[in-house]
């Protein structure tokens, strides 16, 4: 895609800030661990932290498309860095209870910096390029979950874990401001509604395949864990996952530079559908090695099928509520993830992991089938 004015600069800023996406859980978790000898005190929080992004992103989402998107952001990335820092100067001294309404609060005030990227890339490339734009932001998202593990590595090497959420703090600042501060004049409000709000028939049941998508993802997670455990390579999961986001990248780049006919939202179902078919794929390894070589393909319909959803929203939602539609789609993959991790344990423990991952094929492939049966329905009504 070529680089358009006004493109480069919010772009980056959103990354910086997007960064502490991938390592605050881990930070919070290995932080209270080791100020409290408790896993379950890290647990607890950390679901307070990922239920807090959840329930709150909505809000924040609406909140951008109907007022100031400028204050809006900063004041949150303020919020956030001041609930991670106060974390870090109570943790192991206050009581438990207190560090967790702090981790509910830091995931609550964290700024919705990927719904605001994806609502502004309209505004920056032209329609026809979309496509691409959202495809771009889909891949270089993985680059997020490749370089933040790898930054919290050598923090931890520095100074430990309380240096990982600080840094979490400072990125979300730096890069929130950074956003902000390169945000065109947005446009007036669309007087006509031709598109639904964030109800319509096809983007629920995309909605649905998302949360759907999110178990699967859920349950590989704990999978590829017990998976390498089981061989006696605990240490490759971060490998495996890795490779994953390589195909991914991979995948992301061949998509977007394609200009595709069909909508968006009739081809999202069917790159579920591929994901759904690779995940089914990894029950057939026989140890690690194949396994890694099985996640090459397993990454490349990822970085399409998010950003297909992404510009499927785009499209089918009314202008004036992107922003909200993109955070619905945020949370309600998160939810999905924790019900798959809540669910993997159970059939790892009692079927093995093969059957886990022909759980996850299936949640996956569930999606599918509810995401293209409501578009096609959708399209439906709309032909007679």
């Amino acid at each position: 895609m070529k680089v358009l004015p006004g493109v480069i600069r919010p772009l980056v800023g959103s990354l910086v800030g997007r960064v502490p996406d991938s390592i605050a859980s881990l930070s919070l978790v290995m932080l209270l661990r080791e100020r409290t000898g408790s896993y379950a005190v890290a647990g607890i929080a950390a679901a307070g932290l990922a239920l807090g992004a959840a329930v709150a992103a909505p809000l924040a989402g609406r909140a951008l498309d109907r007022s100031d998107e400028r204050r809006i952001l900063s004041g949150m990335a303020c919020a956030f860095a001041g609930a991670v820092a106060a974390i870090v100067v109570c943790a192991g001294r206050a009581p438990a209870g207190v560090v967790v309404v702090l981790a509910v609060l830091a995931g609550a005030t964290r700024p919705p910096l990927d719904a605001a990227m994806r609502a502004l890339w309209p505004r920056v490339v032209p329609s026809d390029r979309l496509s691409t734009a959202y495809s771009l932001d889909a891949t270089l998202q993985e680059l997020i979950w490749i370089a933040g593990p790898l930054l919290l590595a050598g923090l931890l090497l520095v100074g430990g874990p309380a240096l990982g959420l600080l840094a979490c703090a400072a990125l979300s600042v730096a890069g929130t401001f950074a956003f902000v501060a390169a945000l065109p004049t947005r446009p007036g409000r669309p007087t006509e509604r031709d598109r639904a709000g964030v109800h319509s028939l096809s983007f629920a049941s995309l909605l649905g395949a998302a949360t759907l998508y999110g178990v699967a993802a859920g349950v590989l997670t704990l999978t590829l864990t017990a998976f390498a455990t089981d061989h006696h390579a605990r240490p490759a999961v971060g490998i495996l996952v890795a490779i994953w986001g390589l195909g991914s990248i991979l995948g992301g780049l061949a998509h977007g530079s394609v200009r595709w006919r069909r909508p968006p939202e009739r081809r999202a179902p069917l790159l579920l559908a591929a994901l759904a078919g690779l995940l089914a794929s990894l029950a057939l390894a026989p140890g690690v090695a194949v396994l890694a070589l099985l996640m090459i393909p397993l990454g490349l319909p990822l970085s399409p099928w998010l950003g297909t959803l992404n510009e499927a929203a785009q499209r089918l939602v009314d202008p004036a509520r992107t922003a909200e539609a993109f955070t619905w789609i945020y949370s309600l993959i998160a939810l999905g993830v924790a019900a798959g991790n809540a669910a993997a344990g159970p059939v790892i423990e009692h079927a093995g992991t093969a059957a886990a991952f022909l759980a996850a094929a299936a949640a996956a492939g569930a999606g599918a089938l509810i995401g293209a049966g409501g578009v096609a329905i959708a399209r439906a009504r709309t032909l007679r």
